[in-house]
């Protein structure tokens, strides 16, 4: 062998060992953030283990540049900067996690600011083959699109999703372009009962509600939802009443729960999980 094949082998035995007990000392280090949450406005972070980061989406209504982290670490670890000491958010945030043996990981918080609902469930109401197929409502292709594009992120951001149905009688399944998954629930029910202890047991503060009809189911679950202390987000696009009534009813529907502090009304394209 000659001496620059000598030479070769020994600098690519040198990358392999050394590469070896690089990673076999970041393996040994015991120290990570289990929970990182912002408790006075219901974030919270998503843990990315694979490149130790946090990705945190903040509302932009709040004050983000003044936020109180409350971090939960591993057993016999410590962080710096401690839990509980406020932070300005809108820039990449540094922490150090350290075990008890001392070694030490950094994870980077990275914060999105935009018109986030956070800490929110999607309510779909009564989308049913009997009333949309059979009866017929206004703007149904419409308002069948706005409901599924809202259904497609509420599903990709893992957002609790619930259907409501009503009884009986007639073709009640929900239409084929929304059909529930199977981990989604599907409530049977004549008044919105159940529906409220849904919500509460998944502990949600926002309620984002769409279905039918405008000036009745919708406006009563609303209504009750706010009345328990949800934040209720209608969406004025995804909702709609029977062609045998003015469509003018829809707009002025939405207007009044707005004007009476019931619900916030957004636009499909204005919701972001």
């Amino acid at each position: 062998m000659t001496n620059l094949n000598i030479s070769i082998l020994a600098f690519v035995l040198v990358i392999l060992f050394g590469c070896n007990k690089n990673t076999a000392d970041a393996n040994k280090i015991n120290a990570y953030i289990l929970s990182f949450e912002i408790k006075s406005h219901s974030l919270i972070g998503k843990i990315n283990y694979d490149n130790n980061s946090i990705h945190l989406k903040i509302p932009r209504n709040i004050d983000f540049t003044n936020l109180i982290p409350t971090i939960k670490v591993s057993d016999g670890s410590t962080i710096s900067p401690p839990s509980g000491m406020a932070q300005d958010f809108s820039e990449t945030l540094t922490y150090a996690i350290t075990d008890k043996d001392g070694a030490s990981v950094i994870y980077n918080v990275f914060s999105s600011i935009d018109n986030y609902i956070v800490n929110s469930s999607y309510h779909i109401v009564h989308m049913q083959e009997h009333f949309i197929n059979n009866l017929s409502i206004h703007n149904s292709d419409k308002v069948i699109s706005s409901i599924k594009h809202i259904l497609e992120l509420a599903r990709s951001e893992t957002v609790p999703i619930i259907f409501s149905k009503s009884q009986p009688g007639g073709n009640r399944e929900i239409i084929d372009e929304l059909t529930p998954k199977l981990n989604e629930t599907v409530i049977e029910s004549r008044n919105n009962d159940p529906i409220i202890e849904i919500m509460e047991s998944l502990g949600v503060d926002r309620v984002v509600v769409v279905g039918i009809y405008t000036d009745a189911c919708i406006k009563d679950v609303c209504t009750e939802l706010n009345e328990v202390g949800f934040d209720v987000i209608l969406i004025s696009d995804a909702t709609s009443v029977a062609t045998n009534k003015d469509i003018d009813v829809i707009a002025n529907t939405c207007q009044e729960l707005e004007r009476n502090g019931i619900v916030t009304l957004l636009n499909t394209h204005d919701v972001i999980f």
